[in-house]
């Protein structure tokens, strides 16, 4: 099936797994049901049409269910960065990648004649946007991550001042256990120091730009 939803037609998904006790089929023994909406990057194509929700089919977590899939032992839950944001055709950086800046009418920079160029598609922190972030435990404890977008200091090694690049790493991630027990905190670096204060590791074989240019 197609990956996507056309014509109002909900997303291919999966809903549950069942384990049954052998041929079986109405012996369960446990059971984990997937919990979905439509609410994630609103006004995106390919979205369930016809509803109030218009974004991307979003998985908010899994519940789980013990011996006869009646009895729920608990609740896993996921949650997204600026989930509510919504779609925009060209606010992409030049890797493809969000950058928040909703006000772009085209995928290239355009130089006009007064050398002014009004479109903006450098890679920024907003490439998180629509990430998971966070995951809630049936205990009550959960996970949280922040990103940042990749980085390069040379290009096919030669070097160059740092630039944010295309992709997204992890920059924390922060356990929070619950019941009075105290969070766990790891932070990645990802520079010559393992410190944050090292020459970027990134390299990349090309520092892309798009440039239309104008001319009367």
């Amino acid at each position: 099936d197609d990956l996507f939803s056309v014509a109002g037609k909900e997303t291919p998904k999966l809903d549950r797994i069942e384990l049954v006790r052998g041929n079986a089929t109405t012996t369960i023994v446990k059971k984990v049901v997937f919990n979905y909406d439509y609410s994630l990057i609103p006004g995106a194509p390919y979205n369930k049409t016809g509803t109030a929700q218009t974004g991307r089919l979003t998985l908010l977590g899994l519940s789980e269910y013990g011996k006869g899939g009646t009895d729920l032992l608990g609740t896993t839950t996921l949650g997204y960065e600026n989930g509510n944001t919504s779609y925009s055709r060209y606010a992409v950086d030049f890797w493809g990648y969000f950058n928040g800046v909703t006000t772009n009418t085209a995928y290239m920079k355009d130089t006009l004649l007064d050398g002014v160029e009004d479109e903006d598609h450098s890679a920024n922190n907003f490439s998180s946007t629509w990430s998971l972030n966070s995951i809630t435990y049936p205990s009550g404890g959960h996970v949280t991550y922040t990103f940042e977008s990749d980085a390069f200091a040379s290009v096919q090694e030669a070097a160059i001042t740092k630039k944010n690049g295309g992709g997204l790493r992890v920059k924390s991630m922060t356990l929070i256990p619950g019941a009075g027990q105290p969070n766990v905190i790891t932070n990645y670096y990802y520079d010559s120091l393992g410190s944050g204060t090292g020459t970027s590791t990134g390299v990349t074989t090309f520092d892309p730009v798009f440039t239309n240019t104008y001319r009367g």
